[in-house]
């Protein structure tokens, strides 16, 4: 539709909308009168027409289409194919879009993952706000800088158990990705990352301004696909830091985390997007991204070892 607000109906436990589709169109001002003559009439009215089937196709060939589910919501639009390339037979995404599913994690998974990364950020974080762990790499913001941690240990401080479930996750989500999305030949990779983004701190750092739109194949340059799993509840946790992504008529689809909900999506131009300020509390989440390149993919269990391994 051309409707410039529109409330998608998915509705969580409490009753509230969890995801808003919002237009930022600005208003229209009013035209000029004409002359008493038909003709000029007939000239406005076809070119009027004109220009509403044209927004009409635009809008319908560029919106995203978007089915309900019992476990979540998908859109479907069109890939920005350039963002691509090179493009990977099987790989490389022929359509793409974005969806959530919730309870894609059960409570005990949220709770070990959560374990995890709140003992390796107890070594560090950040002074702006966010802090950042890298599984891969040990990366960790401590006040305005990065340190490796896997150096810094001197003992392992992590739960075997909450180590294997996060390869468990990583696997189970990459099939969901090449399921929904048709293609197959995935590979994890980096960054791989843990972020918890405090309320109320001032950002010290371009690394700390978390909130600015962005395109993930762009920003990373090996991401085809990127996923995002929930680590804390918002309204509960944490208030603000909701998730949009910025449509083509430049309206915003509006995602709010909750545990255990899956987030994934293409990551081409198709897909930008920003976090939303962080106004209460403590937001965390889970980034997980893939890519169709051999020469950025990482094995899973090479990465995790240093975890196991320490």
């Amino acid at each position: 539709t051309l409707a410039p607000v529109m409330a998608l109906t998915k509705k969580s436990q409490n009753g509230t909308s969890d995801t808003s589709n919002v237009s930022k169109r600005k208003g229209k001002g009013k035209g000029k009168g004409s002359s008493a003559s038909a003709s000029p009439w007939i000239n406005v009215w076809a070119l009027g027409w004109a220009v509403m089937t044209a927004m009409a196709m635009y809008h319908f060939l560029h919106a995203p289409s978007h089915i309900e589910r019992e476990d979540g919501e998908e859109w479907t639009l069109p890939c920005v194919m350039a963002d691509y390339e090179p493009l990977v037979a099987g790989c490389s995404p022929a359509v793409c879009g974005r969806a959530y599913f919730d309870n894609f994690t059960t409570v005990a998974q949220v709770k070990k993952i959560r374990r995890l990364l709140t003992t390796a950020m107890s070594y560090g974080g950040g002074a702006g706000g966010p802090t950042i762990f890298d599984v891969q790499t040990g990366t960790l913001s401590v006040d305005d800088h990065f340190i490796d941690l896997y150096r810094k240990l001197k003992h392992n401080p992590f739960e075997l158990e909450d180590i294997n479930t996060l390869e468990a996750l990583i696997e189970k989500i990459k099939k969901k990705i090449e399921i929904h999305f048709g293609v197959s030949g995935l590979l994890l990779t980096s960054p791989t990352f843990f972020s918890r983004i405090h309320a109320g701190l001032r950002a010290v750092s371009i690394n700390d301004e978390y909130w600015h739109p962005h395109i993930d194949q762009i920003a990373y340059g090996s991401f085809t696909f990127t996923s995002l799993l929930y680590l804390s509840d918002h309204g509960v946790d944490f208030e603000g830091g909701e998730f949009s992504f910025i449509n083509s008529d430049d309206t915003e689809l509006t995602l709010k985390p909750r545990p255990g909900r899956l987030s994934m999506f293409s990551s081409g131009s198709e897909n930008q997007h920003y976090v939303h300020k962080v106004t209460k509390g403590t937001r965390y989440a889970f980034t997980i991204a893939f890519t169709c390149d051999p020469a950025k993919g990482i094995v899973p269990s090479h990465v995790l070892s240093k975890l196991k391994n320490l």
